[in-house]
Order: structure tokens, then C-alpha cells, then sequence
């Protein structure tokens, strides 16, 4: 038996997965839990990937939203309050917990390439005097990322009475274990796991990244990005005609290809005009020492 396949098998029965849909998603103009994401929605393909993990999985959804379509196998529960952040749906994610799991991993609907592995090494970490264990990248928490035991649960409840909503203040009160996400890379090399889709950009970079069609993505994620497009402070003519020259140089030439991976996307809803994220990422890397309009030397 693989190491992999020991760790599922010993972890198997005893932890549980938690899967956030409650966001508004109003930068992204569209439920995110039911974004297409190649032959299924992004919700379904978390829990077919997490289902490796453990068959316990649980939906925490919004007072006014209505899950449908998930196996009957899937639990669907809702947050007793609205707009109060993940920290609410972390506590109605672990009321709903049987009483035989020790543990759950919880993240978000928009996380769609999760990785087993990187899930497997949390609850590797959460040895018997840790109760919340969640990847740390300098004064950032990933805590919808993270792996949490139900003896937090008394903690929750009592943070959320008070108002303090915030994860970080129960990563201050109970025993957690900080893991710097460098260390998380030999598991999930691109931290990937990390990677939430905030709005409609980073979730076309999402499909391409796993080599799917965007025909089926939602006009309204279509509308959001139009609409960053539109409303950018950059000189729309100079990009256009730079990202079209195909030979400008080796560094401009490898910028070039990645505008045009992007353009082959969605050339002809955009006009061949990269989204605003990927224009300032190759803006940085091509004139980082050679700024727009100064000659090569």
C-alpha cells in the first residue's frame, strides 16, 4: 500500500469536509458554488476531488440560498446568521459534524484545484495537542484552508457571540500549528490548494490553467470582466498593438505568448485584449527595467 493510500485509510473514518458556499460572489457576477469548470460545477468537482479525503462532507450555504444537484450523500446546512463571515459557517459546518469525527478540513466552493495531498499533510500536522492547524504566509492565515478538531467549536460559539469574527482571534485562543506554505510546496507544488477564484479573471486563468473550454462560462462573469476591462487607467492603444508583435525581444516574446494563451480564450469577446490582472503582470515583468516608450539599449 502506497504512503498516500495509508493516510487516506487511516484518516478515513475520523474527519470530515467542509465546503463554504455562502459568499455573495459580487465580483465575480455569479454564484461561484455553480460556475462551470470543464463537465461539472465548481461545488461538484470540490466534492468529488475531497471525496477522496472522506465521504463525511458537508455544505454550509447562506440563509437565502438554495443547494441543489449534490449527492444525497452530501449534507447541506445553512448559517444561522448572515453576513457574518466564515467564522459563521465554520460553526454551522462543525454543528453538523457526527459525533464520530474527530476533525474537518474546511475551504471554499471556489477552490478548484484542491489537492488531496495537500488536505492528507494538514491532518498529518494535527498531532494530539493541536486543535487547528492552517498554512501561514506572512501575516496572512489561509483559515479556509485549514483543518480544524471539534473541541474548537465551545471557542467558536463564544467568539461569535462577542462579535469578534475574525478566524485569527481563534487561531489566538486555542492551540494551533502556523504552517509556512513553503513548506506545504513538496504536496501541492504550485499551492494551488491556496488558490481561490476572487473574481471573473482569476477564474478564466483557473480554465485555462486545467486546459478547459470557457464556451459554458456565465454571461455575467463575461459582463465582470468587460466591465474591468473598461474601467482600467491604461493605455488601451499601446497594449493592443504591443501584445499583437510577435517577435519583440526574448523577454516581450515570452510575455507575448502568455497574452496570447489568454486572447485564445476569449478573442472574440474581448477583442484580442488580455484581461487587466495579465496586462499588469507583463507590464511589471517586461519594463521592469525598461519602462513604456524607453528604447531598448
Amino acid at each position: 500500500m502506497s504512503d498516500s493510500s495509508d493516510r487516506k485509510v487511516r484518516w478515513h473514518d475520523r474527519v470530515a469536509v467542509i465546503i463554504l458556499c455562502g459568499g455573495k460572489s459580487s465580483r465575480m457576477g455569479y454564484a461561484k458554488w455553480r460556475l462551470p469548470f470543464g463537465d461539472e460545477r465548481m461545488l461538484d468537482r470540490i466534492l468529488r476531488i475531497t471525496r477522496e479525503i472522506s465521504e463525511t462532507q458537508i455544505v454550509v450555504a447562506a440563509r437565502d440560498q438554495q443547494i441543489d444537484g449534490v449527492p444525497k450523500s452530501v449534507r447541506v446546512v445553512f448559517d444561522e446568521q448572515i453576513d457574518r463571515g466564515p467564522l459563521q459557517g465554520i460553526h454551522a459546518g462543525m454543528l453538523a459534524l457526527p459525533a464520530t469525527i474527530d476533525a474537518a478540513f474546511v475551504t471554499s466552493c471556489d477552490v478548484p484545484m484542491i489537492s488531496p495531498a495537500f488536505v492528507l499533510r494538514l491532518f498529518d500536522l494535527l498531532t494530539a495537542e493541536m486543535q487547528v492547524v492552517v498554512p501561514f504566509e506572512k501575516k496572512y492565515h489561509h483559515p479556509l484552508a485549514a483543518v480544524y478538531r471539534r473541541s474548537v467549536l465551545p471557542v467558536v460559539s463564544a467568539l461569535l457571540q462577542a462579535d469578534r469574527l475574525r478566524p485569527v482571534f481563534l487561531f489566538d485562543e486555542v492551540k494551533t500549528r502556523r504552517v509556512a506554505v513553503e513548506d506545504l510546496r513538496d504536496v501541492d507544488a504550485d499551492l494551488d490548494s491556496l488558490k481561490n477564484l476572487n473574481d471573473a479573471e482569476s477564474y478564466l486563468g483557473a480554465i485555462q490553467q486545467a486546459g478547459f473550454d470557457t464556451a459554458d462560462i456565465p454571461e455575467g462573469v463575461l459582463n465582470q470582466i468587460r466591465y474591468s476591462l473598461n474601467d482600467q487607467d491604461l493605455p488601451s492603444d499601446e497594449w493592443r498593438s504591443f501584445v499583437q508583435i510577435p517577435d519583440a525581444g526574448d523577454d516581450r516574446g515570452k510575455s507575448v505568448d502568455y497574452f496570447r494563451a489568454f486572447m485564445g480564450l476569449n478573442s472574440t469577446i474581448y477583442g484580442n485584449v488580455a484581461p487587466a490582472s495579465v496586462i499588469n503582470q507583463a507590464r511589471h515583468q517586461v519594463f521592469e527595467h525598461n519602462p513604456p516608450n524607453t528604447p531598448n539599449t
